[in-house]
């Protein structure tokens, strides 16, 4: 409990992938976004072993509230990194109308039930930018976090 509440502290510091901002909610290059946050975690991962790729698109661009958005990722992020070992973690995104779909993926299968534990923490944050979190684990293909929340 004490190492989900530092890693979650450790990633409150906001990005300046910032392109322009309008009313409670700012436009968002994700491809940067995601490469400050991978930045952040990679001091972690090079102590384990992880490989963080970043396979978002470079033009992608997301419309929401900047802060929920980092505390989102980085916990994400920080979350899976914490609970594999040895393995590639992979994050990409899409957009399907006005919802923006991102998924973080990890070739690890045995640690759903404390990745499970450690996202329904984050779950009221991603509600209040019109979003949820979901797992799933397949046996052969590892981990995937789906983060989806509405571009405005």
């Amino acid at each position: 409990m004490k190492q989900t509440a530092s890693i979650f502290n450790l990633f409150q510091s906001p990005h300046p992938a910032i392109i322009t901002a309008t009313q409670n909610h700012t436009c968002i290059a994700l491809h940067r976004f995601v490469n400050q946050a991978i930045a952040v975690l990679s001091l972690k991962a090079i102590h384990k072993t992880e490989l963080l790729v970043n396979n978002v698109q470079y033009d992608l661009m997301v419309s929401t509230d900047k802060t929920a958005l980092n505390t989102i990722v980085n916990f994400l992020l920080g979350t899976v990194l914490l609970h594999s070992q040895d393995n590639s973690i992979q994050v990409s995104a899409k957009l399907i109308g006005n919802i923006t779909v991102m998924h973080i993926k990890t070739n690890d299968t045995g640690q759903v039930d404390a990745i499970t534990r450690h996202i329904d923490k984050i779950q009221p944050m991603a509600r209040s930018i019109g979003g949820c979190v979901t797992i799933s684990n397949g046996k052969l293909h590892g981990i995937n976090l789906a983060f989806t929340f509405i571009n405005h």
